[in-house]
């Protein structure tokens, strides 16, 4: 979707944000570009989502049939609760004629909100173990990739940390913590239309992974 498009739906109609990609949870509904309720847990997705939905909207004073644009955040981050606030969204877009889903990265719209006050700064999360997904920004250059969280030493300072669940890994310790909720990413989504990814037609997001996807080939002997 062009960005006028992006630019239109978000300031215009009811709109949700959902984000579930780590241990703090978020939902916001917004009217013409503006927020009108906001709620926040910790834990599950599973357990939590549906219930922030719920009380978001009764906040709010709206029914889910009358949103006409669903957000949520694919990640990266957890892939149970990308995939859930996927489907969930999916669901109320099928329900609601006329409605859309669109999807915004975690890094890259953390990166957005940091660049206001940041001339350099690198971003990380955890990933499997042994590994961190990194975003860096040094000399008006953007790199993401999947990285040994050894090598977060190295990386640009000041390091950001979106602390999406616990880890143990050292490597991690001495970051600054940083978190934005469902408000603080819609306002970045207005000022960076290009952050938002809409789904065309029936297309359901998967959640969004830096690593690389390695399949062993079945050994049927080896397991008899």
């Amino acid at each position: 979707m062009a960005e006028v498009g992006c630019t239109y739906f978000l300031n215009s109609g009811l709109v949700m944000l959902a984000d579930a990609s780590g241990d703090n949870l978020s939902a916001a509904v917004f009217k013409d570009g503006r927020l009108v309720s906001k709620r926040s847990a910790c834990g599950g997705a599973l357990e939590n989502l549906f219930s922030l939905i719920e009380k978001a909207c009764a906040d709010a004073s709206i029914k889910i049939a009358e949103i006409r644009a669903f957000g949520f955040c694919r990640g990266v981050g957890s892939v149970l609760g990308a995939r859930a606030s996927s489907a969930a969204l999916a669901v109320f877009r099928e329900v609601n004629a006329g409605s859309i889903c669109f999807a915004w990265s975690s890094l890259e719209t953390y990166a957005a909100i940091l660049k206001k006050t940041a001339g350099e700064f690198s971003v990380v999360a955890p990933s499997r173990k042994g590994f961190a997904n990194a975003l860096s920004f040094a000399g008006g250059e953007t790199k993401i990739s999947e990285i040994p969280s050894a090598e977060i030493q190295y990386l640009p300072s000041p390091r950001y940390l979106i602390s999406q669940r616990k880890v143990a890994d050292k490597n991690f310790e001495g970051l600054e913590i940083t978190y934005f909720d469902c408000a603080e990413i819609f306002k970045a989504l207005q000022e960076n239309p290009g952050l938002v990814q809409a789904a065309a037609g029936g297309e359901i997001f998967d959640a969004k992974i830096l690593s690389k996807r390695e399949y062993a080939k079945w050994n049927s002997a080896a397991r008899s």
